[in-house]
């Protein structure tokens, strides 16, 4: 992961030294938050079934936060 990648994922997540917070990372994304970086950094950590859990709950996140998006729209 690059230092910049890095660095934002230290500021937008505070456990980052630990690990990615999940909690944190979904409240992240469903703020409307750029789940590019958080795609990068899953892919660059992590790796089998840590991999695929954590990018399966992003892609969870962001078909939600679309599907709210589409509805808003149908008003």
């Amino acid at each position: 992961m690059d230092k910049h990648t890095k660095r934002y994922m230290f500021e937008h997540f505070n456990h980052f030294s630990e690990g990615i917070n999940l909690g944190e990372m979904m409240d992240y994304i469903k703020q409307g938050g750029d789940s590019s970086y958080l795609s990068s950094a899953i892919h660059s950590e992590f790796t089998g079934v840590e991999k695929d859990f954590l990018q399966n709950k992003l892609l969870d996140e962001m078909y939600k936060r679309r599907g709210k998006h589409e509805n808003l729209q149908r008003l």
